[in-house]
């Protein structure tokens, strides 16, 4: 855990990160920013430094951000300054017992095995209909952190049953996208 937290420490301290972050990201970004409508509960799990949620917040709706590692919520809390954002600890295997009108997370799923995916999804679509999920693809030639799957968009339609796939940044990048 400590290592997230140095690697993504460096990255909130950074002047120039935003920045980047926003160029890099701007398909997602939008997808979201299109898609967050005024009153709505936006949900980011799996925060990390929740930079996605400072980009998307407004005060018309109502965000919540949430990690399963305190340390990493430090970060939050730098990142979102005085923005009026809930958080919480809490792991994104678990149980979800509020409703959201969207959720998302950046760079998260690629972490886990297909079935823990699939027990993820299952739960958050129980409390929300729009789920939005960022992951790299397998045209990266090595992992960031060493365990993530760096998978196709087929791959991913296909093991955890992603009914929308956007590919972003010439098929790098990948938006998994379920509604109901």
């Amino acid at each position: 855990m400590n290592k997230w937290y140095e690697f993504y420490k460096s990255r909130v301290e950074s002047p120039t990160y935003e920045q980047y972050f926003q160029k890099k990201y701007q398909p997602y970004l939008h997808y979201l920013e299109t898609h967050i409508k005024p009153q709505m509960k936006v949900g980011e799990f799996g925060c990390g430094t929740s930079l996605v949620t400072k980009l998307l917040y407004h005060n018309k709706c109502m965000f919540k951000v949430v990690d399963n590692n305190a340390r990493m919520l430090e970060l939050t809390t730098m990142t979102l300054g005085d923005k009026q954002v809930e958080k919480k600890l809490q792991d994104i295997t678990e149980p979800i017992n509020e409703p959201f009108d969207l959720i998302h997370s950046h760079g998260v799923l690629e972490h886990f095995k297909p079935y823990t995916v699939c027990n993820i999804i299952a739960q958050q679509l129980k409390v929300c209909p729009h789920l939005v999920h960022y992951v790299p693809s397998a045209k990266y030639s090595h992992p960031s952190f060493g365990d993530e799957n760096l998978w196709t968009a087929e791959q991913w339609q296909h093991w955890i049953g992603v009914p929308e796939v956007i590919e972003f940044n010439q098929g790098y990048d990948l938006m998994l996208i379920w509604r109901s």
